[in-house]
């Protein structure tokens, strides 16, 4: 009984640790894709397109209530009915209409192109023909679904049925994502007509360009194909990790694809390239020039197979020698000498409070004194004094007066 029983758990361990991560993934598509499917998320400039269906409602002076699709000709028709006209239209255009009163025919209205405000002001339009005092209001109930295409580097090729909500970052994700060496820059759409535009997501991603991810359009063949040329970046940025670049971009490109600097990231310290290519060649960019003074000689260009360091600024001050209770702390800017000798304690009984050296970040070593700065990295030291009190000048005036009496018995 004992083994079924660790062997059930086994199985339930194995079952959680492959399968519910795959259901978190599937659920995370079908609700990606319900949304998608979700009328009550188009934009007020959707425009209305061949099986989209709409609701409208009459109210006022006179009442009625039409659901109706547009056709495949881009129209909706609204009929002269005196009655529920359910059975006198079985096509799926004019199937469910219900009326309180006698509404004439409104006729044929072309909205395909349209919004749904431009369709209610063409409904309010034509009623007001016959009758003062009616209004209209237009609801979009159901989007119409097309097939499109994604082929290329791709973890689930094929074909999908989207609406027009889907842009060509969610048919990726619903496609499964951008495999590795796939290219996230160089993303080509052919359309119905046999016209081939190119999109770049970044533009989208790092700088908010929505005209770098359009809508997807009936018939559209998206390719993603292998990225040409990718570098990496380490370090002090926001976003660590590997880059899809383009020829001519540079160094200054990448930082700001990776967020730029974190909080800590170096000004002062030199950053690191060298190319996986040939790892013994180190190349040093001045940050300060780069990012502040905006030098072009150090906005290099970068090759395929770079590796660019940001380096860490240093963020504490530490205070050791003759104090209380010496230590790391944290940097704080503005803060003086006294202020990390308090964190530290205060002076122990042997400094010397005319002997405090500083160490900086780069290994200079400068004496103290009032007004000196002190910055991130630094290390305080505070030196010993031999002499100090009357208690170790009486100590050294004893010892000396033992070794006299030794030199004085031992010379008898």
């Amino acid at each position: 009984m004992r083994r079924v029983l660790v062997l059930f758990f086994i199985f339930l361990l194995s079952f959680s640790t492959f399968v519910f991560p795959q259901m978190t993934q599937m659920s995370k598509e079908y609700l990606m894709m319900q949304s998608l499917k979700n009328p009550s998320l188009a934009p007020l400039d959707y425009k209305l397109g061949p099986g989209d269906r709409v609701l409208i409602n009459l109210w006022g002076n006179k009442n009625a209530i039409y659901k109706l699709s547009v056709s495949r000709d881009g129209s909706v028709f609204l009929p002269k009915y005196t009655k529920s006209m359910s059975s006198q239209f079985p096509m799926s255009g004019y199937s469910n209409i219900q009326t309180l009163d006698v509404v004439p025919a409104l006729g044929e209205i072309k909205a395909e192109g349209l919004t749904v405000d431009d369709l209610k002001t063409e409904v309010e339009r034509r009623i007001s023909k016959y009758f003062h005092g009616v209004n209209a209001r237009v609801t979009l109930y159901s989007l119409r679904e097309f097939t499109v295409s994604i082929v290329g580097n791709i973890t689930k090729p094929g074909v999908y049925s989207v609406t027009p909500l889907y842009r060509l970052s969610n048919l990726i994700e619903i496609a499964g994502g951008i495999k590795g060496n796939g290219s996230r820059r160089n993303i080509s759409i052919k359309n119905r007509n046999g016209i081939t535009h190119t999109y770049d997501l970044y533009e989208f991603y790092y700088k908010g360009n929505p005209e770098q991810n359009p809508h997807i359009k009936p018939g559209d063949i998206i390719t993603i194909p292998q990225a040409v040329m990718s570098v990496k970046i380490l370090g002090r940025v926001l976003k660590t990790g590997n880059y899809e670049i383009k020829k001519g971009e540079r160094l200054k490109d990448l930082i700001e694809m990776a967020g730029g600097l974190q909080k800590r990231g170096s000004l002062t310290r030199k950053i690191k390239i060298y190319n996986i290519n040939d790892p013994k060649i180190l190349t040093e960019i001045d940050p300060y020039k780069l990012l502040v003074e905006n030098d072009s000689l150090s906005n290099i260009e970068l090759q395929t197979g770079d590796v660019v360091t940001i380096p860490s600024e240093p963020f504490t001050v530490t205070v050791v020698g003759q104090v209380t209770q010496g230590g790391t702390f944290e940097y704080e800017p503005g803060a003086d000498f006294n202020y990390y000798l308090g964190l530290a304690g205060g002076f122990g009984e042997r400094a010397n409070e005319g002997n405090i050296r500083i160490t900086r970040w780069n290994g200079t070593r400068i004496k103290w004194k009032r007004g000196v700065e002190i910055k991130p990295g630094d290390t305080i030291v505070v030196g010993r004094a031999e002499l100090k009190g009357w208690k170790d000048y009486l100590e050294v005036t004893l010892n000396a007066a033992n070794l006299l009496f030794i030199i004085w018995t031992v010379s008898r």
